[in-house]
C-alpha cells in the first residue's frame, strides 16, 4: 500500500493543470482514506480537489467529457465520512450543507438528484445538529424538510428522540414527534410524544396516552401516567371533577391486577368526583367489592346505607345491605331494615319473605310478636308454607295444641283449595299425628284416608294407615291399606308387606289372593329370596311350569351379573323344554341368554337341541351365524353350524363351514372335513351332470365338482397322514385324465411329504411337460429339489433348461442350473450361462467377477481362444486387477500366443515394480513357463527364482525351482530351493501357503542325493532319513538310504 500511495502521489504532482488532475486527486484521496492512520492527509487531498473544482479546473470522466457534478458529490461524501471519523462536527456540518445546496440546485441535473438524494444529507445534518441545544430548532426544520422529501420514520424517530434528550421541552420537536407517531402508526412513540406534549400543553392529552398504553397492553405505563394525573395519596375530597376518568381507569387497572382494596378505594374517590348517575354506579361497585372479596362489612354497610338514604325502596341497594347485616350478625339493624323495607315492596311473595325473616329474628327474643307477624303473613297469603311451619313449631313448643290443630285444619283446607298434593300430605300427616296424640284414632284415620283420596301413591300416608290398622287390629282396614301400600312400596319393605298380606289372605283361606300378593311383591322386589322361594314352592306344587319359568325370567332381569342372568334364563328354558314340553318357548329364552353371553357354548348347544326338537334348524343356524359375527375365528362354531346345515339339507354350505373350521382349527377338525368331503363326493357322483343344485348356495358356500372334491380330499388325507387313501384318490383322477396338472401337482407334493424322492421326481417329470410360463419355472425348481434329494440331480437338467428358455431372466432357475452344471461337471454349459449373466449384470463389479469366472471355466474345458476373449473383456473393466491378468496369461499361453502372454506379464511386473507379493510370484511363475516353452531354460530359471522371492512360502514354486536348477547344474540354487521346502509348514488346504508331506520328503531326498554326490555321506544319510520319515513310500529315497547303509 505505501508504494501505491507513493506512486499515485507522484502522478498527482505531475498532473498539475491536466484535465485528469481532479480524477487523480480523488483517487489519491480514496487511497489515503482506505489506508490506516492518515485521515487528515486524505481530507487535505479532498479539499485540494474541491478547490480545483471550485476554481473551474477542467475535469474528465470516463468518456473524456467534463463531469464536475459527479466529482464534487463523491468528493463531499468522502470528505464528510472522514470528518465524521475525525469527530470534526463543524467541518462535517459544513460539508452536509454544501451537499444540500448542491442537491437542491437547478444546475445539477447530471447528478440525477432525486428526493432520496436530497433527503439523505438533511437527515444526516439534522442528526448532527440535534446534539447541540443551540441547534435543535434548525435540526427540526431540516428533519421536517427531509420527511417531506422522503419519509423514513425509523430514522426520523431516532433523530427526534436524540433532539428531545438535548432539549426536552422544545415545542417544535415535540409536535413533530407527535405528528410522526400518528402518521406512521407508532403507538409506543405516540405515548412518549403525548407525555412530552403534556409538559407544555397541560394534562388534557394524557387521557389519549392512557388509552394508547392500555391498547398496547402496557399496564405499568398506563398506571404511571394515571398516578401522575391523580396522585396516589390525595384524600377523596380533594380530587377535581376532571380527574374522575383517571380514577376510574386506575381503579380498573388495579382490579385487573388483583389489588381489590385499591380498586375499591379508587372507585369511591372516582364517585366523589363524578356526576350523580356515575357516582351511584361507582359506589355500588365499591360496596360490592367491600362486601364480597374484601370482606370489609363495615365499609360495605357504610356505602350501602349512604345509597339507601337516597333510594330506600331500591332492591339493588337494600338486598345486599341485608346480606351485609346477616354476615355481620347485626340482628337489630337487620330487623329494622326489614321492618322499614316491607311497606316499600310491592311483590307479595317478596314482602312475605321479608316478614318471615323478621319473624325468625324475633322468635327468640319476642315469640309472641313473632307469632303475630306469622299470622299476618298467613292472613295475607295462606300459601306461605314456611310461615305456617314456623308458626306450628312455635305453637307446638308452647303446648298450644288446640291452636295448632286449628292452624293445621286451616292450612289443610288452603292446600286442598290450591290442589297442592305435597302440602296436603304433609299437613295431613302432622294433623293425624296430633289427633293420635290426643287419642282420636278414628279422626286420625279419617284425615289419612282423606289424604290418600288426594294422593293415593303417598307412602307416608299409606304407612300411617297400615300402622293404624295394626294398632286397631282391624283386618279389613289393614288388608286394604297393605294392598294400597304394596302398589307403591319398593325394595325390602315391599317384600315384607307382600309376605304379611299373603299371610293375611292365607289365614282367610284365599290362596289365589295370597299368591297374587306374593307375585305383586316379587314384581317390585325380585331380589327377595323369601318371595322367590314361596312362589317357586307354590308353582311347583301345582305344576305351573310356565309360571315358574316366568319367575326365573324375572329373576334374570334383576340379576347382578351376566353369569347369573344366563343361569336363570337357562333354568327357565329347561323347565319349559323338559317339564312343560314347550321347546319353542325354551328356544326363545335360550336366544335371550345367548345375547347376554354370545360365546357360551353350553347355551348355544342347548339352543341347537331345542331348535332341533321342534325342527327349527334355520333358527339354530341364525343363532350360530350371529354368534360367529362376534367370534369369527372360532372353529367350533363353524363345525356346529355345519351340522345344522346338514340337518337342513344344505350340504354345500355345511362343507364350506367345515372347510372354515379346518382352516382355523387345523388337524382337530380334519376327520369331520374328510367325512364332509366324502359325503359331498357321493352327492356329486349321484347328481346328473346337467342337474341343477339340490339346494340354494348360502353365503360362503362354493360350487363343487367331483374332481375338485377328490383333489381337496386327497390334500386333507395327506395332511392327516393317510397317504394311501390320498394316493388312491389322485390315482383315480389321473386314470381319468393322465394330463390332470392339479392331480399331478398334488401327487408330487404327496410323494415329497413322504420323502419318496424318486417317485416325486418321476411325477414332476410328467408334470413339467404340461406346464408353461411361471408354473413351468416353479415345477422345474421343485423337480430339481426332488432330483437333488434322490441323488441324481442330472435328471433335472432337461426341465431346468426348458424353464430357462421360457424365463431366461429368472434368477432362481439360473442359480439352480449353475449348481447343476457345477455338480455334473458341465463346465462349458456353466461357462455359457455365466457369460449370459455377465452380459446382464447391472454393475461393473458383478460383470467383472462373472467374466473372470467364465474365462477360467473356458480355460478348464480347453477353449483357450474363447477364454482369451472373455478374460480380455474382464481386464478391460479393471486393468489394474492382477489376478485377471494372471488368468489371461494362462489363457494366452494355452492358446499358443506366447508373445502377448509375455507382454501381459511385463505389464504386471511393471505395475508391481519395487513390491513383493504372492501375486507377483504367480506372474514370474507364468513367465518361467513361457521361457521354458520357448527353449530358454536359463531365463526360465531366473523367472522361477524371482517367483520364489515374491512368494517364499509357495512349496510348488520352490520344488519347480529346485528341479529346474538341478537340470541346469545350478546346485546352490537347487539346494536353497529344497531347503526352503523343508522349512515350510504343511498347507492345510491345496493352494494355500506351505507345502505337502510328499513334496517335503522329495526335497529331503534331493538334498540327500546332492550331499552324497558332494561326498558328504553323513549329511546325505541325515537327509534321506528325514525323507523316509516324511514319506515311507518314496522308493528312490529308501533305495539310496539302503545303499548308504550297506556301505
Amino acid at each position: 500500500m505505501p508504494r501505491y500511495l507513493e506512486l499515485v502521489e507522484r502522478l498527482v504532482a505531475r498532473a498539475a493543470g491536466e484535465p485528469y488532475e481532479i480524477a487523480l486527486l480523488l483517487r489519491f484521496g480514496r487511497a489515503l482514506e482506505l489506508a490506516p492512520g492518515d485521515p487528515e492527509r486524505a481530507a487535505a487531498v479532498y479539499r485540494r480537489a474541491e478547490a480545483r473544482i471550485a476554481a473551474g479546473a477542467p475535469s474528465a470522466g470516463r468518456d473524456g467529457e467534463r463531469d464536475m457534478s459527479i466529482d464534487v458529490e463523491q468528493l463531499w461524501r468522502s470528505l464528510e465520512a472522514i470528518y465524521e471519523r475525525l469527530g470534526d462536527r463543524l467541518a462535517q456540518a459544513d460539508v452536509l450543507r454544501k451537499r444540500i445546496a448542491h442537491a437542491d440546485a437547478d444546475a445539477a441535473p447530471a447528478a440525477g438528484a432525486g428526493p432520496a438524494d436530497r433527503a439523505d444529507p438533511r437527515y444526516r445534518l439534522a442528526s448532527l445538529l440535534a446534539a447541540d441545544p443551540a441547534e435543535v430548532d434548525p435540526a427540526i426544520a431540516l428533519l421536517e424538510e427531509a420527511l417531506d422529501l422522503r419519509a423514513e420514520p425509523d430514522r426520523a424517530e431516532a433523530i427526534l428522540r436524540h433532539a428531545l434528550r438535548t432539549d426536552p421541552r422544545n415545542p417544535r420537536a415535540i409536535r413533530l414527534f407527535e405528528r410522526l407517531a400518528r402518521q406512521s402508526g407508532r403507538p409506543r412513540a405516540l405515548v412518549d410524544a403525548l407525555l412530552l406534549l403534556a409538559e407544555i400543553e397541560g394534562p388534557g392529552v394524557l387521557e389519549e396516552a392512557v388509552r394508547t398504553a392500555r391498547a398496547l397492553g402496557d399496564r405499568e405505563q398506563a398506571e404511571t401516567i394515571l398516578q401522575r394525573i391523580v396522585g396516589v395519596v390525595a384524600p377523596p375530597s380533594s380530587d377535581p371533577p376532571g380527574a374522575a376518568w383517571a380514577l376510574v381507569a386506575l381503579a380498573e387497572l388495579r382490579e385487573e391486577a388483583g389489588d381489590l382494596a385499591a380498586a375499591a378505594w379508587l372507585s369511591e374517590r372516582a364517585a366523589r368526583a363524578s356526576a350523580p348517575e356515575e357516582e351511584r354506579a361507582l359506589l355500588l361497585h365499591a360496596a360490592a367489592l367491600a362486601a364480597g372479596p374484601l370482606d370489609d362489612v363495615g365499609r360495605a354497610a357504610r356505602l350501602y346505607e349512604e345509597l339507601r338514604g337516597r333510594e330506600p325502596a331500591e332492591r339493588e341497594i337494600w338486598m345486599p345491605l341485608a346480606g351485609v347485616y346477616r354476615r355481620s350478625g347485626d340482628a337489630a339493624r337487620l330487623s329494622a331494615l326489614l321492618e322499614e323495607t316491607v311497606p316499600l315492596v310491592d311483590d307479595i311473595s317478596e314482602r312475605c319473605a321479608l316478614r318471615l325473616e323478621r319473624a325468625r329474628l324475633l322468635a327468640r327474643e319476642s315469640p309472641a310478636q313473632a307469632a303475630l307477624l306469622l299470622r299476618d303473613i298467613l292472613d295475607e297469603d295462606p300459601t306461605q308454607v314456611e310461615a305456617a311451619i314456623l308458626l306450628a313449631t312455635m305453637l307446638e313448643e308452647a303446648g298450644r295444641t288446640e291452636e295448632l290443630g286449628e292452624l293445621f285444619a286451616l292450612q289443610l283446607d288452603a292446600a286442598k283449595d290450591r290442589a297442592d298434593l305435597a302440602s296436603i300430605a304433609s299437613i295431613s300427616m302432622r294433623l293425624g299425628a296430633l289427633l293420635e296424640q290426643r287419642g282420636d284414632d278414628r279422626g286420625a284415620r279419617d284425615v289419612y284416608l282423606g289424604a290418600a283420596d288426594w294422593d293415593g301413591a303417598n307412602r307416608d300416608v299409606l304407612r300411617a294407615l297400615v300402622r293404624l290398622g295394626r294398632k286397631r287390629d282391624t283386618t279389613d282396614d289393614l288388608v286394604d291399606a297393605l294392598e294400597k301400600l304394596l302398589r307403591v312400596e319398593q325394595g325390602g319393605e315391599a317384600a315384607q308387606i307382600a309376605l304379611e298380606l299373603s299371610g293375611l289372605h292365607a289365614a282367610r283361606g284365599d290362596d289365589a289372593a295370597a299368591e297374587a300378593a306374593l307375585k305383586a311383591g316379587y314384581a317390585v322386589c325380585p331380589a327377595s329370596d323369601r318371595l322367590r322361594e314361596e312362589l317357586a314352592s307354590r308353582y311347583a306344587a301345582r305344576e305351573a311350569w310356565h309360571a315358574l319359568a316366568d319367575l326365573h325370567v324375572l329373576t334374570a332381569q334383576v340379576a347382578g351379573t351376566d353369569e347369573a342372568r344366563v343361569e336363570s334364563l337357562c333354568r327357565a328354558a329347561e323347565l319349559l323344554r323338559d317339564r312343560a314340553g314347550d321347546a319353542a318357548a325354551a328356544a326363545e329364552l335360550l336366544e335371550r341368554a345367548l345375547r347376554v353371553a354370545p360365546g357360551d357354548r353350553d347355551v348355544l348347544l342347548a339352543l341347537i337341541d331345542a331348535c332341533g326338537a321342534v325342527g327349527e334348524h334355520a333358527r339354530a343356524a341364525r343363532a350360530l351365524t350371529a354368534t360367529l359375527e362376534a367370534s369369527p375365528d372360532d372353529p367350533w362354531l363353524y363345525r356346529a353350524r355345519a351340522e345344522v346345515y346338514g340337518a337342513l339339507g344344505q350340504g354345500d354350505s355345511a362343507l364350506a363351514d367345515l372347510e372354515r373350521a379346518h382352516a382355523l382349527g387345523g388337524a382337530e377338525y380334519a376327520r369331520e372335513l374328510i367325512a364332509g368331503l366324502e359325503r359331498a363326493l357321493e352327492r356329486a357322483a349321484a347328481r346328473p351332470a346337467d342337474a341343477e343344485p339340490a339346494e340354494p348356495a348360502s353365503e360362503g358356500a362354493a360350487a363343487v365338482t367331483p374332481r375338485a372334491l377328490r383333489l381337496r380330499l386327497a390334500e386333507i388325507l395327506a395332511r392327516s397322514g393317510d397317504l394311501e387313501r390320498a394316493r388312491a384318490h389322485l390315482g383315480d383322477l389321473l386314470h381319468a385324465d393322465a394330463k390332470d396338472r392339479a392331480a399331478l401337482k398334488a401327487l408330487a407334493g404327496l410323494e415329497e411329504s413322504a420323502a419318496r424322492w424318486d417317485a416325486a421326481s418321476a411325477v414332476y417329470r410328467r408334470l413339467i411337460a404340461l406346464e408353461e410360463g411361471e408354473a413351468l419355472v416353479a415345477t422345474a425348481l421343485r423337480l430339481a429339489g426332488a432330483c437333488s434329494r434322490a441323488g441324481h440331480l442330472g435328471d433335472a437338467r432337461g426341465g431346468l433348461e426348458r424353464a430357462l428358455r421360457a424365463a431366461p431372466g429368472n434368477a432362481a432357475i439360473r442359480d439352480r442350473l449353475r449348481a447343476l452344471y457345477a455338480e455334473i461337471g458341465a463346465s462349458r454349459e456353466l461357462a455359457a450361462i455365466t457369460l449370459e449373466d455377465a452380459a446382464a449384470a447391472p454393475d461393473v463389479a458383478g460383470r467383472f467377477a462373472l467374466l473372470v469366472a467364465a474365462g477360467r471355466l473356458l480355460l478348464e474345458v480347453g477353449d483357450a481362444p474363447q477364454a482369451v476373449s472373455t478374460l480380455r473383456e474382464a481386464r478391460s473393466l479393471r486393468p489394474q486387477d492382477h489376478e485377471v491378468g494372471v488368468s489371461l496369461v494362462d489363457a494366452l499361453t494355452a492358446a499358443g500366443n506366447p508373445k502377448e502372454a509375455r507382454a501381459v506379464t511385463a505389464e504386471l511386473i511393471a505395475a508391481n515394480k519395487g513390491r513383493r507379493s504372492r501375486l507377483l510370484g504367480a506372474v514370474y511363475h507364468r513367465l518361467a513357463r513361457i521361457e521354458d516353452a520357448e527353449g530358454n531354460p536359463r531365463e526360465s530359471l531366473v523367472a522361477l527364482t524371482r517367483a520364489l522371492e515374491n512368494d517364499p512360502q509357495n512349496g510348488e514354486l520352490a520344488m519347480a525351482l529346485g528341479e529346474s536348477a538341478l537340470g541346469l547344474g545350478e546346485q546352490d540354487i537347487a539346494a536353497r530351493a529344497y531347503r526352503a521346502v523343508t522349512l515350510m509348514k504343511i498347507a492345510p488346504e491345496p493352494g494355500e501357503a506351505g507345502t505337502t508331506l510328499a513334496a517335503r520328503a522329495l526335497a529331503y531326498y534331493h538334498l540327500g542325493a546332492m550331499a552324497l554326490a558332494a561326498g558328504d555321506r553323513r549329511r546325505a544319510r541325515l537327509m534321506l532319513d528325514k525323507s523316509v520319515s516324511e514319506d515311507a513310500s518314496l522308493e528312490a529315497a529308501r533305495a539310496l538310504l539302503d545303499e548308504l547303509r550297506a556301505g
